[in-house]
């Protein structure tokens, strides 16, 4: 048997439907279909699949894949990414902090000035409006990545920039 079949026949069991019971969930679908499913003589349609996956409350990769443990992987790792983006942003926020409380009074006030401008403004500048998205914690996750690091370097040369000019 395949997996589909297996998981079709596994979860119906310990949910306790019978094939009919199972089958009366559907709109169109007889009990000699969910045999057929079961079988391996046929196979669901996707739209089949969905209420299946429904019914059972597994997703529809738990019930075409070999076990729950593939989808468990897929969050795991999905989680770990979560975690070392978030680890790279306190490190970034962390060295940002060191950098900010090495300033004399008149950086840290430049500094500041220079966020507030950088949000205030109208620029359509992709590389601000990137920026602000970033402030606000907005943008798309590939802009949060392209200007994570960079974020640092260009409010500090600008803050460097307005100082030797004043």
């Amino acid at each position: 048997m395949t997996v589909l079949s297996t998981n079709i026949r596994r979860l119906r069991i310990e949910l306790g439907f019978t094939q009919r019971e199972l089958a009366n969930e559907f709109p169109d679908i007889t009990t000699s279909a969910v045999t057929l499913w079961e079988n391996e003589h046929a196979k669901p349609s996707i739209d089949n699949l969905i209420i299946l996956a429904k019914i059972f409350g597994v997703t529809v990769d738990e019930l075409i894949c070999n076990s729950t443990a593939e989808t468990m992987n897929h969050q795991k790792e999905r989680i770990k990414q979560d975690l070392i983006e978030a680890w790279s942003k306190i490190e970034a926020t962390e060295k940002m902090k060191n950098q900010f409380n090495s300033w004399a009074i008149k950086e840290r006030v430049e500094f500041l000035l220079t966020i507030d401008a950088v949000l205030n403004s109208d620029s359509n500048d992709p590389k601000d409006t990137a920026l602000r998205n970033i402030l606000a914690g907005e943008g798309t996750k590939n802009e949060k990545k392209r200007t994570r690091n960079k974020k640092a370097v260009r409010i500090v040369k600008s803050a460097n920039r307005k100082k030797r000019a004043s």
